[in-house]
């Protein structure tokens, strides 16, 4: 039995557990899942995995940010380049 179904513990769950619009079921799943990443012997065995036979993390950094559309931010900035700055006009 969880504590989250222990007739003894619910209440306590049910007044120091809940969350905005989260319930306590929803509430300790979300925890159960952090652990089982963060803590948890599979949690660790993945990441000492993922950093060892991941690749160079500054290169994967570059292709990640090779991978991503920069289009729209290049044409924002191109477009602010382009046009003379409000201070600019005084200086003239």
């Amino acid at each position: 039995m969880s504590s989250v179904e222990n007739p003894e513990l619910r209440p306590s769950l049910d007044r120091y557990m809940r969350g905005k619009d989260v319930d306590v079921e929803y509430k300790s799943r979300l925890y159960r899942l952090a652990h089982d990443l963060a803590v948890s012997s599979f949690g660790m065995r993945q990441e000492v995995y993922e950093y060892w036979h991941g690749g160079d993390p500054n290169r994967n950094r570059i292709n990640l940010l090779r991978g991503y559309d920069q289009s729209d931010m290049t044409d924002r900035i191109k477009g602010l380049v382009s046009k003379p700055l409000a201070h600019e006009q005084f200086l003239n």
